[in-house]
């Protein structure tokens, strides 16, 4: 049997035993509530985005650099200050990805003494340091001049050290500065590969630039299927660009078999998106269909446009007022939206706006402005306006009367295949004098060697992707 005494010594012992063990476990839970307790000044236990959890998770990290790293993205938010204190430690550290947050925070995060150079410095020091993403926007800051002097050569080094590291918005960057011959040397075919290699890491830009280099045969490699395929690919991601470019390839069939179904759902889809270009093209191709229950929506899209600035959609609006098509005939409309087509650039709409002041149709005439928008269409090659123009000269209405230039217009209309101005050619000529009428022939000449714009492959819309 054991005596009690030995008993008592085996209690003793035990309870020691159990108090020597139950230390630590005191000490851990004396540090787990010391550790929170800075967590417990921010964030509540138990909320649902779990911010308190991994506050406590950060603060238990054995990793000092990791540790502040992400105590100071955690608080950034709540607590700037303290916030940018642990992303300092961290960076003292050399963790990157700290000094990447700690320039971040200056951007996002600006206060009245928002300081730029400060921002600058924790991305140099990130990219040095070669994080991608401090090595993309440094890249940025430099082609754009935010805060720093424009050094296209600067920012060509850090868009190819971040290409180099996979992000594809620094290859679509080295693509544009090979094709454009910024910051290196302009190289088609480096352009092209790095365009593609942006492409393969799913950036929608590149899709939709490999689309507009098939299509428009840029670097001599024109090849629809292609277009379309890429195209295709920017336009599932909500390009509207692309959608537009879809579109308008399947309503014109070009490169693509006709489908008006597919083409006026790209179009649409495009248009939803504000896509001026998109609502233009629809709702004039809704108004050829000259089925009425399609006029409301074309004059629909159509006002969009018109708002948004697009010229071509402006003048298709000015011709439906001039003439009544799908809406009453209002001359006052007319002559406003061929007015929104003339300032926009449209040589349509210049000419017809100068018919508009010629014959007082909608508006006062005024012959001189009538002259003024001749002009103007005249010289970009549009027949009828150098026909009216010559009108005017040979009547003396809002230009001085003038047979040469009379004559000189009345040919270059003529050249165009304006049979009404053959025969006023015809007249104007037998009423100069011989010497007269060479000076109007050379005048002629001078008239489409000169003024007229030289003529080439017109390209569509260039996006921005």
């Amino acid at each position: 049997m054991i005596s009690g005494k030995k008993i008592a010594t085996l209690l003793c012992l035990k309870s020691a035993y159990i108090v020597i063990m139950l230390i630590p476990l005191y000490c851990y839970a004396q540090e787990q509530i010391v550790s929170s307790s800075l967590c417990l000044r921010y964030f509540l236990p138990k909320q649902a985005d779990r911010q308190y959890e991994d506050c406590v998770d950060a603060e238990n990290e054995p990793n000092p650099a990791l540790r502040e790293y992400k105590l100071g993205t955690l608080l950034l938010p709540q607590e700037l200050n303290q916030g940018r204190q642990f992303l300092k430690a961290s960076s003292a550290h050399g963790n990157r990805d700290a000094m990447y947050a700690l320039a971040q925070s200056y951007e996002v995060y600006k206060q009245k003494n928002y300081d730029t150079h400060e921002s600058i410095y924790w991305y140099q020091k990130a990219a040095e340091l070669n994080n991608p993403l401090a090595q993309a926007r440094l890249g940025d800051i430099y082609f754009n001049g935010q805060g720093v002097t424009q050094n296209y050569t600067k920012a060509f080094h850090w868009y190819l050290r971040a290409a180099n590291q996979g992000v594809p918005e620094s290859q679509f960057s080295v693509a544009e500065c090979y094709e454009k011959g910024r910051g290196v040397q302009q190289n088609y075919q480096l352009a092209f590969e790095w365009y593609i290699k942006a492409a393969e890491h799913g950036n929608v830009s590149a899709f939709g630039k490999l689309g507009d280099i098939f299509y428009y045969s840029e670097y001599g490699k024109q090849d629809y299927e292609q277009a379309a395929m890429w195209y295709k690919k920017a336009a599932l991601l909500g390009s509207a660009c692309a959608q537009y470019q879809l579109g308008a390839m399947f309503t014109s069939a070009t490169g693509l078999s006709h489908n008006s179904k597919a083409g006026f759902y790209w179009l649409e889809q495009s248009a939803i998106q504000n896509f001026s270009p998109a609502q233009s093209l629809l709702g004039r191709l809704l108004m050829s269909t000259h089925e009425k229950y399609n006029f409301n929506q074309a004059h629909t899209w159509l006002q969009k446009a018109a708002q948004n600035g697009d010229a071509q959609a402006s003048l298709t609006l000015g011709k439906m007022y001039r003439y009544g098509d799908g809406v009453p005939q209002d001359f006052k409309q007319a002559a406003k939206y061929f007015h929104q087509a003339a300032l926009g650039g449209s040589v349509q709409g210049q000419a017809y706006l100068g018919m508009c002041y010629q014959q007082g149709l909608g508006m006062p005439k005024n012959y001189a402005l009538a002259a003024k928008w001749y002009q103007q269409a005249a010289k970009q090659g549009n027949a009828q306006a150098q026909f009216n123009l010559s009108t005017l000269y040979q009547e003396g209405k809002g230009v001085n009367k003038d047979g040469i230039l009379a004559y000189a217009w009345a040919d270059v209309a003529a050249a165009s295949g304006l049979e009404s101005a053959t025969e006023a050619r015809r007249l104007i000529g037998n009423w100069l004098t011989y010497n007269e009428l060479r000076r109007a022939q050379m005048l002629a000449g001078e008239l489409v060697d000169k003024q007229l714009p030289a003529l080439g492959t017109v390209r569509g819309i260039d996006c921005i992707y």
